[in-house]
């Protein structure tokens, strides 16, 4: 009987005929295109058509909704609280969000099974709960990474199909999985630093206005914290070990098992996969919050990152917005408002925010503000770069198991491929000048990219996302990048000579952009694929500032960031007018 294969590290043996893969993100990416990957031995050899994903998307959404209103009443139940919706979707909207998005593309993929036919042996694993839970939102990133994690939920969608025999097995103790789980413990600050921060988080928190982690430079920070009368808050995680939670709180948080067999089965795991800062942590979380800040009711609190890297954030937002605080949240990501398929930062952030502050797009809400991009803030436009000698080539970080908007392994092999070739069809005095930047996480989520860059052209000069992003522009007389993100939103403000590759497979474009980014490939600002990016790289390449100066390149590049990444010429005024304004109203 044939053994299926779910995740990469529980191959016992890659040459083994009698082998059948869930999907290809269970062999090595250096083996992906071989003959070993076929129709016959591969059940999810095919990637979802565009259409499909939407589809999958849009039904996640409405089991999100469902599940949200049952999460909510069950949460106040075992805490005992009578919080309304937008409380607990505030505080734990993005990881229910996050979790079904994975669970539907595995779930998906197990579905496949019934139509393969073939009767199947699987063995199971044990998993502890350490190896299961995320104690945060921001640690699930990581732990929905992980083999075992995977392992896990593949089977228990596979429990229920007939033709697969799940038989026992522990895994061998020198089985690791692929990326060890990385929980972004913070550097530990000397004491001196630690005194005068709190001396300044004491004055802030008896402010009415709170800012805190804004994506601005730290001068820009207290510039418009000064503006809003307040001073920049520094979060520190609470602590409080004196309160101990009762364990058994998860075994007495439920959820009613309705809907369609996905969302039965999601509701099913729900209770064993909620992150611990929602249940055991919750009461130590809350009280750790009131030692830090105090009982103070701020009347507005913005931020641009601490709404997902932070759950004691999310619910002391929550509780001060109860107390009739405005929460505002700004973009801090370049795929916001382009990509077909929404993020779910996106959508979470423009949910949950009573003033949701894009850097120029607008989604369809009366709480949507207009501001410049804050990531632009304060930076100096570059010169005439033709002088000199590399090219920069930035790259983004790709992930095994699907999530959004990567949705599987196959996106992730398109995409590396489509980077190499691009470098590799270049003439040899412009390869030979290529530095490939790495995305700072490129190793975390997946194999390292170096080692496929150290196979497929051992000279290629790596970044491996360390350096100072600057020094290698100053070096650079034109980049190229390889996904939508904040990049080239940066590099087009700063007036460096950039081109984007984007392949439609992996970067769907939104229809209310395709317009704007079919003129800029028609002029070579976009590329479609490795081909015509190189093509033009080399057409241009001995006088890239005459080519970027042109003035249809100069007013398309004006165009993407008035919607996209808008530029103003005292955007800490602006900020501090929506703000204000708002917080009034």
């Amino acid at each position: 009987m044939p053994r299926l294969v779910t995740t990469y590290e529980s191959i016992p043996d890659h040459s083994t005929s009698d082998i059948v893969y869930l999907g290809p993100w269970c062999i090595p990416n250096s083996r992906m295109n071989s003959s070993l990957l076929t129709k016959t031995n591969c059940i999810n050899f095919l990637n979802p058509s565009i259409g499909e994903r939407r589809k999958r998307v849009q039904h996640v959404d409405r089991v999100a909704k469902r599940i949200a209103v049952d999460l909510a009443g069950s949460l106040n139940r075992i805490h005992q609280t009578e919080y309304n919706l937008l409380y607990w979707e505030t505080c734990i909207g993005f990881w229910l969000s996050m979790f079904l998005d994975s669970l539907y593309d595995r779930w998906a993929s197990v579905q496949a099974v019934k139509e393969f036919g073939t009767e199947l042996s699987f063995k199971s694993c044990f998993i502890s709960e350490s190896e299961r839970i995320p104690n945060s939102t921001s640690e699930f990133n990581f732990l929905s990474q992980t083999e075992k994690w995977n392992r896990y939920i593949f089977e228990q969608a596979l429990k229920d199909i007939k033709n697969v025999n799940i038989f026992s097995e522990n895994l061998s103790s020198d089985s690791k999985p692929p990326n060890h789980r990385n929980t972004h413990k913070p550097r530990k600050l000397r004491f001196g630093k630690v005194k005068v921060r709190l001396l300044i988080n004491a004055i802030a928190k008896r402010r009415s206005n709170i800012i805190c982690t804004t994506y601005l430079p730290r001068h820009a920070e207290w510039k418009l914290a000064l503006m809003l009368r307040t001073v920049p808050l520094y979060w520190i995680e609470p602590t409080n070990p004196q309160h101990i939670e009762s364990p058994m709180l998860r075994k007495r948080f439920t959820l009613p098992i309705v809907g369609d067999e996905f969302e039965s089965f999601a509701r099913t795991l729900i209770p064993g996969q909620i992150p611990r800062s929602f249940i055991e942590n919750y009461g130590s979380i809350c009280s750790g919050i009131y030692d830090l800040l105090g009982t103070n009711n701020p009347g507005a609190i913005f931020t641009s990152n601490l709404h997902f890297s932070s759950d004691s954030f999310s619910i002391w937002a929550a509780e001060a917005r109860e107390q009739g605080c405005k929460l505002f949240l700004s973009q801090h990501g370049g795929l916001n408002g382009q990509g077909l398929i929404p993020t779910r930062t996106e959508i979470h952030e423009s949910h949950i925010a009573d003033c949701h502050l894009p850097w120029g797009w607008r989604e369809d809400s009366q709480r949507s503000r207009n501001v410049p991009a804050l990531i632009n803030v304060g930076k100096k436009e570059f010169g005439d770069q033709s002088g000199a000698s590399k090219l920069l080539v930035i790259t983004d970080c790709t992930y095994r198991y699907g999530r959004q908007p990567w949705m599987n392994s196959i996106d992730n092999q398109i995409y590396i491929a489509n980077v190499q070739k691009l470098v590799l069809n270049l003439p040899i005095e412009i390869q030979s000048q290529a530095i490939v930047r790495l995305h700072h996480h490129h190793a975390e989520y997946d194999y390292s990219q170096s080692l496929l860059w150290s196979e497929a052209r051992p000279g290629t000069v790596i970044d491996d996302g360390s350096t100072p992003i600057d020094k290698l522009r100053k070096l650079s007389r034109l980049s190229i990048c390889t996904t939508l993100g904040t990049s080239e939103i940066e590099q087009f403000a700063r007036n460096f000579p950039t081109i984007l590759m984007l392949d439609p497979q992996t970067h769907p474009i939104r229809e209310n952009c395709q317009n704007l980014f079919s003129r800029m490939q028609s002029v070579g600002l976009v590329h479609e694929s490795p081909k015509s990016a190189s093509e033009h790289i080399a057409n241009i390449w001995s006088d890239t500032n005459t080519w970027w100066l042109e003035k249809e390149i100069q007013d398309l590049v004006a165009e993407y960031l008035y919607r996209f990444g808008r530029k103003h010429e005292h955007p800490l005024r602006e900020l501090k007018r929506v703000i204000t304004s708002v917080s009034k109203s």
